[in-house]
């Protein structure tokens, strides 16, 4: 993981001080870089907990608090968002609002948990508007059924039955209610 961690510094260190003639291109590459940090750092604080967290390239790096290294993840996410919220609505942005919901629901930040579970549901449905191939469809949806399944959860754990009854039928029958519309 730190050898990623490392060539994402590299680029976040490098880029910014690079001259692109496509200021999209250059987004997208800083976006990609706190992203893939951010997720490299996502599993070593989810495996290991207490885990340095470089930011530069220097080689040695005392240990952060597990809050520190989940912390860390959701600057890094919250910065790879900022460079995407001038591209369209892409996959990329999708994975990044799931994995800040990730972290919210591990540091027990229940207000932060709903706001970003509502926003990602908004946003996988409207990602799913752009997808034209029904197979392509299912798959998407087979790979990103653990947020609905964790709204559903949320919703169980809310005592509102009701709203996770509903939230089931729509996770399972997308391709249903398109056909009928």
């Amino acid at each position: 993981y730190y050898q990623g961690v490392y060539r994402a510094n590299q680029v976040l260190l490098n880029v910014p001080n690079i001259a692109f003639a496509d200021q999209e291109l250059k987004n997208r590459v800083l976006g990609q870089a706190h992203f893939l940090r951010g997720l490299y750092f996502f599993h070593l604080v989810n495996l290991y907990g207490r885990v340095p967290l470089p930011l530069d390239l220097e080689l040695y790096h005392g240990q952060k608090t597990n809050e520190e290294g989940w912390q860390q993840v959701i600057s890094d996410f919250q910065k790879a968002e900022s460079h995407y919220s001038a591209i369209a609505i892409s996959y990329n942005l999708l994975k990044i609002q799931k994995g800040k919901l990730l972290c919210f629901q591990e540091l027990g930040k229940e207000k932060e948990f709903e706001k970003q579970l509502e926003s990602l549901l908004k946003l996988t449905e409207d990602y799913r508007k752009y997808i034209r191939e029904d197979e392509s469809r299912q798959s998407f949806f087979e790979n990103e059924q653990i947020i609905f399944d964790l709204a559903i959860n949320n919703a169980l754990a809310k005592d509102e039955k009701e709203k996770a009854i509903n939230l089931t039928e729509i996770s399972r029958s997308r391709s249903l209610l398109d056909f009928i519309k």
